[in-house]
């Protein structure tokens, strides 16, 4: 076997120089840490982080008997949330969606009947999303980029569709029983103890409690030190 030259150790530490330099610039700056916030595959349930943030997400659908309430606390409490609308609710209701917007929530497309779109024909699919999405931007002059699907149910036909209109796709990382019309103080402690860095928690409007058990819960939140946010600014931070 050939001994290994001067010439050839120089060689290979060469090549290993240039490996090293090459390699420095898949690391980002600051050495090894990772960005705050990567967000994953869509449906979105959460984004990847240490920090400890969380989108609030509220589903309407049905009756806007507590919008009112609900916009107070989020007042009081200085926090933004992002209200997913179905279309016939945004016909029903546009003064409450006009003040969700003026209030700086942010506002989303839950589909526009509240059917089950997994269960539609592509061109269904289509009509269903921007139908919503033009009851949207006739009420508040705003066009909706997301989407959660109705019952939280899609296929990748819905996913394709969405994208294809400009749509993201959000699911939730955790969701309370408030629809099953449990007491305030069990949607708070299924809230709270769910949260965690980077989720999305649902609240749906149809809960007779919901708008008793927000303050509680965005309050335990905070003095927790958790910073909540809308689903676009979770994701853009």
């Amino acid at each position: 076997m050939r001994r290994l030259t001067m010439e050839d150790n120089l060689r290979a530490l060469a090549l290993l120089f240039a490996l090293l330099c090459a390699c420095s610039f898949l690391v980002p700056a600051g050495g090894q840490r990772r960005c705050a916030v990567q967000t994953e595959a869509e449906p979105l349930q959460a984004v990847r982080t240490s920090e400890k943030k969380v989108a609030l997400t509220f589903d309407a659908d049905t009756d806007a008997q507590q919008i009112a309430s609900i916009l107070g606390t989020l007042r009081r409490c200085h926090v933004r949330a992002t209200f997913f609308v179905t279309g016939v609710w945004v016909q029903k209701y546009p003064e409450e969606v006009k003040k969700i917007v003026q209030q700086g929530n942010e506002i989303a497309s839950h589909g526009d009947t509240h059917r089950d779109m997994a269960e539609m024909t592509p061109q269904q699919q289509r009509e269903d999303l921007l139908v919503c999405s033009g009851k949207i931007k006739a009420a508040c002059g705003i066009e909706p980029h997301w989407f959660r699907p109705p019952y939280r149910k899609w296929n990748d036909s819905l996913l394709r569709t969405a994208h294809s209109l400009g749509l993201r796709v959000a699911d939730c990382s955790v969701q309370t029983d408030e629809w099953r019309n449990v007491s305030p103080q069990v949607i708070c402690r299924q809230a709270v103890s769910g949260v965690t860095p980077g989720g999305i928690l649902l609240l749906r409007c149809v809960g007779l409690n919901v708008a008793a058990a927000l303050p509680r819960i965005l309050q335990t939140l905070q003095n927790q030190g958790w910073q909540i946010d809308t689903l676009t600014q979770l994701t853009s931070n």
